[in-house]
């Protein structure tokens, strides 16, 4: 009887392990394939702001970031939030490659050793938290990894009456192959008031946390979102839920002004 029950947990943890960290795309019903891969010769402003980063706690693991300002960059919270653990639970190091274009060829490269609410912070630090609570500030030790990539993107509180246009999104997935941005582009997206969220039909994987969600302003790119969550489990029909995007609030741009100025860093 012992060994039977020895078998399906293993069997059990198994299944577990496949599934949990299996790919899931969101919204495929919708955009499989319509993601552009970014190469060395496309790698142009803003893109170029944009790096594939590698928070470490213990294990390391990859996401997107991207500038705001010469010295700092926004990302998903979860890509940098304390995580209740046994024994790792606070990012010890972030390594960036900024305008990476593939595992071994980026415009320049920053390594961060990071301490939680002194130059990393996210919106919640609990077990649990909404999507709303999901983004994350970083900044680096000065503006020489900026100055190789030339700028930063512009950033405004999200109006849910305003009419954006045409959307854009450029990450990191964890996908082959590997390291390589992907860019996209829609006019499909919506408010939703029940998450205080962005909800669009981009196509995201497992590492797309952090990437900016941003719009033309007169020519000027300017993010109002940080994508950060997807649901993974298709619906009745088979279908996957659109992913999902952190907006630039009030709230958090208050908390990132003041979060940057006791580092004496002014945020416009």
């Amino acid at each position: 009887m012992k060994t039977s029950k020895q078998f399906l947990l293993g069997f059990i943890i198994i299944l577990f392990f496949l599934f949990s960290n299996r790919n899931y795309s969101q919204c495929t019903n919708v955009t499989e394939g319509r993601n552009v891969l970014i190469n060395a010769a496309s790698m142009n402003a803003p893109l170029s702001y944009i790096a594939h980063i590698f928070p470490k706690r213990g294990k390391t693991y990859s996401g997107t970031a991207f500038f705001i300002h010469p010295q700092v960059m926004l990302t998903a919270g979860h890509n940098v939030r304390k995580r209740k653990g046994f024994i790792f639970t606070r990012v010890k190091e972030i390594d960036l490659n900024i305008g990476a274009t593939d595992c071994t060829t980026q415009l320049t490269k920053d390594f961060v050793v990071t301490k939680q609410n002194d130059n990393i912070i996210s919106g919640n630090d609990e077990k649990k938290y909404t999507v709303q609570d999901d983004w994350g500030f970083i900044i680096l030790n000065n503006n020489t990894a900026n100055q190789v990539v030339g700028g930063v993107f512009a950033f405004e509180v999200y109006n849910p009456n305003k009419d954006y246009g045409i959307i854009y999104k450029c990450g990191y997935p964890s996908e082959n192959p590997k390291c390589v941005p992907r860019y996209d582009q829609t006019i499909n997206y919506n408010y939703d008031a029940n998450c205080n969220c962005l909800r669009y039909d981009f196509e995201t994987e497992h590492g797309d946390s952090g990437a900016p969600i941003w719009y033309l302003n007169n020519g000027v790119p300017t993010v109002i979102a940080i994508h950060t969550n997807g649901d993974s489990k298709p619906d009745k029909n088979g279908k996957y839920d659109c992913a999902k995007g952190t907006l630039i609030t009030k709230e958090v741009y208050q908390q990132l002004q003041a979060f940057c100025s006791n580092k004496g860093i002014t945020i416009p």
